[in-house]
C-alpha cells in the first residue's frame, strides 16, 4: 500500500515538474510575440512568391535558350511554353501586389486577420502555381537533354515515353502536396493566435507549441533543399557528361 502511495505521490509530483518547466508569458510578451509573428508571416510569403518567381525566370532563360540558341524543333510548342511562364511570373506579380495592401500600421489583430485571408484566398492559388514551377524546371531539362543527346528530337508522347510524363507529375504533386501541411499549420496557428491570445495560459501553450514546430520544420525542410540540390547536382553532372562525351 505504501509503495503504491509513494509511486501515485512521484507521479504527481513528475507531472507538477513538468508544469512548472512551461515558460508563462506576460500579456506584454504575447502581445509582441503575436506582432511578431504576424510580421513574419506577411514577410513569409512574400520572399516564398518572390522566389518561385525567380524560380520561372529559370525557365524563362532555358526556353529563350532552346529557342534562339539550339534551334530547337518545334518551336512553336516553346513559344507557347514561354508565353505561359511569363503569364503565371504575372499572375504572382498580382499575388505580391495583393500582399503589399496589408499594410504594417495596422493593428496587430487586423495585421493577423489580413494575413488569415490572404493565405486562404490569394496564397492557396498561389500554391498551385508554385507547383508548376516544379515540373517546368523538370521539363526544361528533359528538353536540353533530348537536345544534346538525340540531336534536337522531341519529347514522345505519354504512350510512348511514360516515365519522363511521370517525372513531371511527380515533381508537380511532390511541390504541391509538400506545401499543404504548412498551409495549414500556418492558418491554424493565426487563428488560434487571432482568437485565443488574450488567455495567457492557452496563449503560452500556443506559442510554446508554435516554437517546437518551428524547430521541426527547420529541420524537415533543410533535409528536403539538401536532397532537391543532390538530385539537381547528379542531374546536371549527367547533362555535361553526355555533352562532353
Amino acid at each position: 500500500m505504501n509503495n503504491g502511495m509513494k509511486e501515485i505521490d512521484l507521479k504527481h509530483i513528475w507531472k507538477n515538474a513538468n508544469k512548472k518547466k512551461k515558460h508563462s508569458y506576460s500579456l506584454q510578451e504575447i502581445h509582441a510575440y503575436r506582432l511578431k509573428k504576424s510580421v513574419n508571416t506577411y514577410k513569409s510569403g512574400y520572399r516564398t512568391i518572390w522566389f518561385d518567381i525567380a524560380y520561372k525566370g529559370i525557365s524563362v532563360i532555358a526556353l529563350l535558350y532552346l529557342l534562339l540558341f539550339l534551334n530547337y524543333p518545334n518551336q512553336n510548342i516553346l513559344s507557347l511554353l514561354l508565353i505561359v511562364t511569363l503569364l503565371l511570373m504575372i499572375v504572382e506579380l498580382s499575388f505580391l501586389r495583393k500582399l503589399k495592401l496589408i499594410k504594417d500600421t495596422d493593428s496587430v489583430i487586423e495585421h493577423l486577420k489580413s494575413n488569415l485571408i490572404f493565405l486562404k484566398t490569394t496564397y492557396k492559388k498561389f500554391i498551385l502555381l508554385s507547383a508548376i514551377s516544379n515540373s517546368l524546371f523538370v521539363l526544361n531539362g528533359f528538353l536540353l537533354y533530348s537536345y544534346f543527346k538525340y540531336n534536337g528530337t522531341l519529347m514522345e508522347t505519354p504512350f510512348n515515353d511514360p516515365v519522363m510524363y511521370f517525372f513531371l507529375a511527380a515533381a508537380f504533386c511532390f511541390s504541391f502536396f509538400a506545401q499543404i501541411p504548412n498551409y495549414k499549420h500556418q492558418t491554424n496557428e493565426l487563428m488560434a493566435y487571432i482568437n485565443d491570445m488574450d488567455d495567457t495560459e492557452e496563449a503560452s501553450v500556443i506559442i510554446e507549441k508554435s516554437n517546437r514546430n518551428r524547430k521541426k520544420n527547420i529541420k524537415l525542410y533543410s533535409i528536403l533543399i539538401l536532397v532537391a540540390l543532390l538530385v539537381f547536382i547528379l542531374f546536371l553532372v549527367k547533362i555535361i557528361c553526355k555533352i562532353k562525351f
